[in-house]
């Protein structure tokens, strides 16, 4: 299976933090918004310094790291990720502001700033 490598970069001491991987950029920033949501997590406490960058992807069937990229592209901040103050849940947990419910970003995931595909990278990292 070809996985995406990601590392989280900590912008107050200028360096990422050892890799991971995941399936695909929605399940990062699923592992890392619940890390964030976690008060007492450096993620949380200090949210403002922290962004998540794919590096590339990783074939674990050959052990290949492969579509390794020329630098570190941005997928999201950990600010972004924190939770609206503003916002409120329905009894069916959907989220609202000021009792409507809140605009979607146009990539569908607020806090994406930034589509690989974009820049015509291959389709499968």
């Amino acid at each position: 299976m070809i996985l995406k490598i990601y590392s989280v970069f900590d912008a107050a001491i200028k360096a990422y933090m050892p890799p991971f991987t995941m399936r695909a950029d929605g399940e990062a920033i699923r592992a890392l918004s619940q890390t964030v949501q976690d008060t007492n997590h450096q993620f949380h406490r200090h949210a403002e310094d922290y962004s998540l960058h794919l590096l590339g992807t990783f074939d674990d069937n050959s052990g290949n790291v492969e579509h390794q990229l020329p630098a570190p592209v941005h997928i999201t901040s950990c600010i972004a990720l924190l939770p609206d103050p503003q916002l409120e849940l329905t009894e069916e947990g959907q989220a609202v502001a000021n009792g409507e419910a809140p605009r979607v970003t146009r990539e569908g995931v607020p806090g994406l700033l930034h589509d690989p595909r974009q820049q015509g990278l291959e389709d499968n990292i």
